[in-house]
């Protein structure tokens, strides 16, 4: 058994070693490892990565600032040569997260100060922005300037959140309760009026005609559609929202109508062509990874919270 559990080891380390260059990397770093846009560089091995170019004395890999951080398992570490769907199982993710825009922002270690107006925030992902916010970002996809960066294109839509609730009350506690009903698609051209004064949906104040839910602050949640043409703003949708439905009388009628949407959204996914994450990741496009992504965010949209 010693003999074999050390053969395994040795084969494994062989592996490691001819399928990934070490690197010495500092995740979430207060260094600048940013594009001219302010998009984190998500490939470590990007020229304009800070240290990249360091030398050290004893010829080890010079360590590395991103503005970002991800894990490794074994299977992401034999990508190049894995079996399909093993590159699902790594992930690159924000160094930061907030909830509400009276969380604490913009600290020198974590987060980058992106200089952003208040209709720059408005957006759904509760993740740090590139500079001018996600939005600027879409504004300048839609134009062709060339100047969008896919990779975090695709972790975007990844982050993006399109949350809404089922709720109700006791009878007699639906005034209290108040409501924050879904507006329904927003087009461009009504998201243009919408953006210039942001401050009641950030910053909504109460109000005894619609209630505890009323005072929720809401984001948008930007809908695109891709096509042969390109991507195009579909519309915008304000989140959260919540649906008051008045037959519910229990927990588990709660429950039993989750499960049903829940079973939606099993089918839905199920349905949805996954040939794109079955490729090994040297062979996945972003292009189809995006378009991957979109369809299955327009279905998961449609389970609510309870």
């Amino acid at each position: 058994m010693v003999i074999i559990s050390a053969g395994i080891g040795t084969l494994i380390n062989y592996l490691i070693k001819r399928s990934q260059t070490p690197e010495n990397l500092m995740y979430c770093s207060n260094n600048n490892s940013l594009t001219s846009d302010g998009w984190p560089i998500w490939n470590s091995s990007d020229p304009r990565v800070y240290g990249i170019n360091d030398t050290t004395a004893d010829g080890s890999p010079p360590l590395k600032s991103v503005n970002f951080y991800y894990f490794y398992d074994t299977a992401s570490l034999l990508s190049s040569t894995s079996a399909p769907g093993a590159s699902l199982l790594s992930a690159k993710h924000s160094c930061v997260f907030w909830f509400g825009d009276e969380y604490p922002q913009n600290s020198k270690i974590y987060e980058l100060n992106a200089n952003l107006n208040a209709s720059g925030k408005i957006d759904s992902t509760y993740i740090p922005p590139p500079d001018g916010g996600w939005i600027a970002q879409f504004t300048k996809l839609l134009s062709g300037s060339g100047s969008f960066d896919t990779t975090a294109f695709s972790q975007f839509l990844q982050f993006q959140q399109a949350s809404w609730a089922i709720v109700g009350a006791k009878s007699g506690l639906e005034p209290a309760l108040g409501f924050l009903n879904n507006v329904g698609p927003i087009s461009e051209a009504q998201a243009t009026v919408l953006l210039q004064n942001v401050t009641h949906i950030l910053e909504p104040t109460y109000s005894v005609s619609s209630g505890l839910l009323g005072a929720v602050s809401q984001r948008a949640y930007i809908n695109l559609t891709d096509s042969s043409k390109g991507y195009s703003l579909s519309n915008l949708a304000l989140v959260p929202y919540f649906v008051r439905n008045n037959s519910l009388s229990s927990d588990d009628d709660l429950d039993t109508l989750l499960q049903e949407y829940l079973d939606d959204i099993i089918v839905g996914l199920a349905a949805l062509n996954k040939s794109i994450l079955l490729q090994p990741s040297k062979d996945q496009s972003a292009a189809a990874l995006e378009a991957f992504y979109l369809s299955a965010d327009a279905i998961t949209a449609e389970m609510p919270y309870g």
